[in-house]
């Protein structure tokens, strides 16, 4: 699987420069290709710090912009990146701790609004993937699309739910 780690640095600096070329060689390779596969994006820097990434502002802020430059990017995560990404990004209430064989974690709602919010913003509002960015046929698009959504809601599920308010 493709890695791209980010260093503390640039989270705090707000630069985006570790990560772009990555992007675009992705982007470059769907193209070429239309093959795709889910890479995991780490941070590194903040292994002393008890705090989950998404509670930590400055990576918050430095997610919140690089989701602003590629709104496509959580279809391009990994499962276990697209967790904390997507807690990044989206306005989330904390609900719950609860023990598990890997430490305390937490659970966490957003509003159904909040998620409609998110799923337009990543599809372009048009429900195709990469329709401005990729030359490959909606057909691909879609199906990257179907698969990519579908592992985004597994890996969420595992740590938030939906609520009407």
């Amino acid at each position: 699987m493709n890695s791209c780690e980010i260093s503390k640095n640039a989270v705090l600096a707000g630069d985006l420069h570790e990560v772009d070329p990555f992007i675009d060689s992705i982007i470059n390779n769907l193209k070429k290709s239309e093959e795709y596969f889910p890479f995991d994006m780490t941070i590194s820097g903040y292994a002393n710090d008890p705090r989950p990434l998404w509670e930590v502002e400055e990576i918050r802020k430095w997610c919140e912009s690089l989701q602003q430059k590629h709104p496509y990017l959580p279809y391009l995560l990994s499962n276990s990146t697209i967790e904390w990404y997507a807690l990044c990004i989206l306005e989330i209430e904390e609900v719950e701790r609860r023990e598990t064989i890997f430490g305390t974690r937490g659970v966490y709602r957003i509003t159904m609004n909040e998620f409609k919010k998110f799923s337009a913003q990543v599809t372009g509002g048009s429900g195709i993937l990469f329709h401005n960015i990729c030359d490959i046929s909606t057909n691909k698009q879609f199906e990257l699309m179907m698969l990519s959504s579908e592992r985004m809601i597994k890996a969420l599920s595992n740590v938030l739910f939906i609520t009407e308010k």
